[in-house]
This record gives C-alpha cells, sequence and structure tokens, in this order.
C-alpha cells in the first residue's frame, strides 16, 4: 500500500492519510490540507485582497529555497502553491526582434495566446507520452508531433551547462530559420521560465537582467527555484567564457590571416 501521494495542486508529496479529494483550481483529485484551505481563501477574498507580493525577494539569489534535494533539484522551503495564472502558447520576446512562445502542458486546453508552434522544446515527460524514438535514429514514432527536442528536467531542478548549450543552440538554429519556437514543461514557469532567461543570456543579457525580464515581461511566477537561479549564474559565466575563447581564436585567425570571419552581433 502506498504511504504517500501527490497533491494533485502543489504536487508535493503527503502521507496519504492527510489528503483529501476535492476540487481546487478546477483540478479534482487528492489534495492536501494546505491547498484546500488556500483555495477556499482564494474563493472568499476580494480581487484587490490578492494582489500581494510574489514569495520572491528583491535580492539575488533567492534564499527561500533550498536546492539540495536528493542532490538533484530543489524543493521549495515554505508550502508551495501552483500558480492561478495560464500559459498556452504565450509570446515572449526574449530579445529584440526574437519571440518564442512560452506554455505549461497542464494548460493545453485553455484558448492558445499565440500561433500554432512549427517546432517545440519539452521538460516535461507530460509531453512525450505514446511517443517511442531511439537515440540511434531507428526508431521513430512521434506520431503527428513538430519537429521536437525532449529534454530531462526536473521539476524545480536544474540541468547541466552542456546540455543546456545544446538547447539554447537549438532554439537559436530554430528561431535563424523562421521557426515559431515553443517552450513548455508541466506549469510554464519553473524550467520554461528558466529556459526563457537562459537564451536572454546567450542574447547578451546579465543572469539577473534575464530573470527580472522574464519575470516581468513573461510572468513573476517565472524561474521557481534557487537551483534554477544558481544554473542561470553558471550559464552566464559559460556563455562569457565561450565568447573569449572565440574572441581569442577570431584574433588569431586575423593575425595569421586565416579565413575567419568577423563577428556580429547575436547569440553565442
Amino acid at each position: 500500500m502506498l504511504a504517500e501521494l501527490k497533491c494533485v495542486v502543489c504536487t508535493m508529496v503527503e502521507p496519504v492519510e492527510v489528503l483529501e479529494v476535492a476540487t481546487v483550481f478546477g483540478q479534482t483529485g487528492l489534495c492536501c490540507p494546505e491547498c484546500i484551505e488556500y483555495g477556499e481563501l482564494r474563493q472568499t477574498m476580494a480581487q484587490d485582497e490578492l494582489d500581494v507580493a510574489p514569495w520572491w525577494e528583491d535580492e539575488w539569489p533567492d534564499e527561500k529555497l533550498d536546492s539540495k534535494k536528493n542532490g538533484v533539484g530543489a524543493k521549495p522551503t515554505y508550502k508551495y502553491v501552483a500558480p492561478l495564472c495560464r500559459h498556452h502558447l504565450t509570446p515572449y520576446e526574449v530579445a529584440e526582434g526574437v519571440t518564442i512562445y512560452l506554455t505549461g502542458s497542464r494548460d493545453l486546453k485553455e484558448d492558445p495566446q499565440g500561433p500554432m508552434p512549427t517546432a517545440g522544446v519539452y521538460l516535461d515527460q507530460s509531453w512525450n507520452r505514446g511517443q517511442v524514438w531511439a537515440n540511434d535514429g531507428s526508431v521513430t514514432d512521434h506520431g503527428d508531433q513538430i519537429p521536437s527536442l525532449f529534454v530531462n528536467w526536473p521539476d524545480f531542478g536544474a540541468v547541466s551547462n552542456r546540455s543546456l548549450a545544446t538547447v539554447t543552440a537549438w532554439v537559436v538554429n530554430k528561431v535563424k530559420a523562421g521557426e515559431r519556437v515553443e517552450i513548455g514543461c508541466y506549469g510554464g514557469h519553473g524550467r520554461t521560465g528558466t529556459l526563457a532567461a537562459a537564451l536572454g543570456v546567450t542574447y547578451g543579457l546579465s543572469a539577473v537582467e534575464a530573470v527580472a525580464r522574464v519575470r516581468k515581461s513573461y510572468c513573476d511566477h517565472a524561474v521557481e527555484s534557487k537551483a534554477q537561479e544558481e544554473l542561470l549564474v553558471e550559464w552566464e559565466k559559460f556563455v562569457v567564457e565561450l565568447k573569449e575563447v572565440d574572441d581569442g581564436q577570431g584574433a588569431d585567425r586575423k593575425d595569421g590571416g586565416g579565413g575567419g570571419g568577423s563577428e556580429g552581433d547575436g547569440p553565442v
């Protein structure tokens, strides 16, 4: 018999005996007492009373989250409640003239806020159910799925700079080719917001600027954990170091009369 299950609202693992079947924020299933209480409170409060400050601090990085969860990912030290906002192809201008579309798989039944994508990056297993493929190309059964990149990115967690470099390069190349790129996880906030911010760093923003931009222009719930903030700080260092190496190689080619092209504006 299962001793613990996830609350369908906050997705936190709780003892089975404390969970109750309820409908909270349109989701019906086993819910923890805190989410039930919070849902009832939201229903009784006036809208102006709901406009409270987000849980993040003004300082960087956010110290309210613990990035030590089984060595991977992060776990809120406060009671996390899933945001009420919905994102289905929400347009986000990651850099001047560069727009991507951000989605939470839980919101696919909502009306799309942008055009249908022609390529996608998906960061949660909810996007690839029923699909089969092999990394040697011998098996590909994606149905009607658009050209997609699937990333094993833990909820509230982070990935390596190597993985992030692969993903951001894939997105940049698709955007350059004129594709409408969708990025999605489950809620459309933590992993999706972090990748959107990482793309901002790739296009020249600092980590702090990229997070501030995605929270202001997309959703203030974007980038949900200290682990994700720390990833962006490390990603900025990685991008800067990579650019320094490229600049050095370009200078060597120029001094030696090699065939290196001139460097232009844009992502590294």
